[in-house]
């Protein structure tokens, strides 16, 4: 509190990223980025009962410092998403022998995909296994359109979508070796299992 420098991510160059609630923020922070908006600065006026105590930290900050801190909020990043969640037990999953796994969650009554080449459209959203959403048509607003058989897909998907019918909606547990394998694709790491919530819209019967 006597005006020295303490320093701050301006001097390292880059932002401090700090997850809420977790218990292991110092400094008041937890407390001191509530109700804040992005674009906004704060100074807040730390005790040391927050800060470092009757230690310190020697040789910059004295024991019993008062800290003052001045912070600027860039952007608020929400949760992930859960992944979906069923009433159903892993083991009531039904499994191919390809190693898919998948759940009805509503059963269609409508047309299943059956040739190469067929028009298919369906709503979709992919969550890597720690809940991390990866896309999602429905966020978009748009679903997504493909030639079955044709257009380049993971396995899993194409599969798990393959004995669907019209209306019907379905989580699809992938792994690896039906997703994206070894290879990184985007945000999507190597050797990933995906769970994908799968609505099936429309299959034209050429």
């Amino acid at each position: 509190q006597d005006g020295s420098a303490l320093g701050g991510t301006q001097d390292e160059g880059s932002p401090l990223m700090i997850s809420l609630g977790k218990g292991t923020l110092r400094f008041g922070l937890d407390e001191g980025v509530v109700s804040m908006k992005e674009g906004g600065k704060r100074q807040l006026i730390v005790p040391p009962s927050l800060a470092f105590g009757e230690s310190g930290y020697p040789p910059a900050v004295p024991p019993n410092a008062t800290l003052i801190l001045e912070m600027e909020l860039l952007r608020v990043i929400p949760p992930a998403e859960p992944v979906p969640r069923t009433e159903v037990a892993e083991g009531d999953y039904a499994s191919t022998p390809s190693g898919l796994k998948y759940f009805d969650i509503r059963e269609g009554n409508g047309d299943s995909p059956q040739e190469e080449g067929q028009f298919v459209v369906v709503h979709y959203t992919g969550w890597l296994t720690d809940g991390t959403k990866f896309d999602s048509s429905v966020d978009g607003g748009e679903p997504l359109s493909f030639r079955y058989g044709v257009d380049p897909m993971i396995q899993g998907f194409v599969e798990g979508v393959s004995t669907m019918k019209v209306g019907g909606k379905r989580q699809l547990v992938i792994p690896p070796e039906l997703g994206y394998g070894a290879q990184a694709a985007g945000s999507i790491p190597a050797n990933s299992t995906l769970v994908f919530e799968v609505e099936l819209l429309y299959v034209d019967q050429r």
